[in-house]
């Protein structure tokens, strides 16, 4: 992630580039806990975990979002990644905690889905994904 100087059409000056790790770094176990443990640490129901995740986009000003190849990421529709899922039950499932209280209990390989969350997780908190750079 990086910024860009410019000023946008909102008068902000710096626009955030994010870019969406490859398909095996989602799918990648540690990648993939970093991602969840972001979710997971804002406490929120399962329709509240739903609501964040489409209301982080829409609230998003000065955002780019790449693809690991450095192309243009066009944000699919929320409704057209998450189908069927107007209870949000998916959400449920994503964020349940295995035995250990540390781990996810479901690990999903949509990979559609995964690539939202992973630009979601990077805008609540970059940090994290700062640290371990391009590497997964």
């Amino acid at each position: 992630m990086r910024h860009t100087e410019h000023y946008c059409y909102f008068g902000c000056k710096t626009t955030l580039t994010i870019i969406i790790a490859p398909a095996e770094c989602l799918l990648n176990q540690g990648y993939y806990i970093l991602i969840w443990h972001t979710f997971v640490s804002l406490r929120l129901s399962q329709r509240g975990l739903a609501d964040e995740v489409t209301n982080i986009f829409r609230d998003a000003c000065c955002i780019r979002l790449l693809t690991h190849q450095m192309e243009v990421y066009n944000l699919p529709e929320f409704h057209e990644v998450f189908t069927e899922d107007e209870s949000c039950r998916w959400f449920g499932s994503y964020k349940r905690v295995d035995g250990t209280g540390e781990n996810p209990a479901h690990y999903t390989k949509n990979v559609p889905r995964l690539e939202v969350l992973d630009a979601a997780a990077k805008i609540i908190n970059p940090q994290p994904f700062r640290a371990i750079g391009q590497t997964c």
